[in-house]
């Protein structure tokens, strides 16, 4: 039985979140390697109705309590299409008005099938305001009881980090971001960043794409990736070095 269709539809508060088995793991310099567990993206719906009313709050209840591990047909706002998924969680509802309540419902798809093709660069997609670049610092501080402070940098001169890509994207764009998603899903590529055009080597991190519908036509994306090639616009101030003390341990991983 699909999921029930309700007076008042799901609003564009809702957020859908792309899950992954990637694990990002970072070497001692910063350098991360990928570990891919459980297959291809799966998507995890959280849907937010502002204004249900009583009606049909019990009726979602009602539905949960049928269905509270089996999967069922939901078509969602965002993509226009039909998934199966699962409930993830009870619904919370808040009462906003007489008869009128906000509710949260989080559903998720259980699996999966990703698409096959030849791996390229990240597409050509306008990269908005908010979009930021965060450096992994390896620098460790340590203060000595007399107040004198010793510093670690275990990086050195190697910038590593997370990109943190905003697009507003058309269904067609979102379409081309997810296939290039499912093609490059465990593996390296080029990304050119606009803020200073300079182009680097990354590969898909940790939660790698949220989106949030903010119209009947577009969405906007956030997308993670990680550097897998140091920086190298970034570089560290004269002096700044590796400091070792006597008793360190010292990781090193071929790059």
């Amino acid at each position: 039985m699909a999921y029930p269709i309700f007076t008042k539809a799901e609003s564009y508060e809702s957020t859908n979140a792309y899950r992954t088995g990637l694990v990002i793991r970072r070497a001692l310099n910063g350098r991360p390697r990928i570990n891919v567990r459980g297959g291809g993206r799966k998507l995890d719906f959280g849907l937010t109705y502002p204004t249900m009313l009583s009606a049909d709050l019990a009726t979602l209840k009602a539905y949960q309590a049928a269905n509270p591990s089996a999967s069922f047909s939901f078509t969602s706002l965002f993509t226009g299409a039909a998934h199966t998924v699962k409930f993830a969680a009870p619904v919370e509802s808040i009462m906003t008005a007489a008869g009128q309540h906000r509710v949260a419902v989080s559903l998720f798809e259980p699996s999966t099938t990703p698409l096959t093709g030849a791996p390229g660069a990240y597409p050509s997609l306008s990269q908005k305001y908010g979009s930021v670049f965060n450096p992994v610092s390896g620098i460790d501080v340590n203060i000595a009881p007399s107040g004198l402070g010793s510093q670690h940098n275990a990086h050195g001169a190697d910038v590593y980090g997370p990109f943190s890509v905003r697009h507003t994207l058309t269904s067609a764009n979102l379409t081309t971001l997810l296939t290039h998603f499912d093609v490059n899903l465990a593996t390296t590529f080029a990304f050119t960043w606009d803020e200073d055009s300079t182009t680097h080597v990354v590969g898909y991190g940790e939660n790698p794409i949220s989106v949030r519908q903010i119209s009947s036509t577009h969405a906007v994306a956030t997308v993670n990736l990680e550097l897998f090639a140091p920086y190298a616009s970034l570089a560290l101030e004269s002096g700044d070095g590796v400091l070792l003390e006597s008793g360190d341990d010292v990781l090193l991983e071929g790059v």
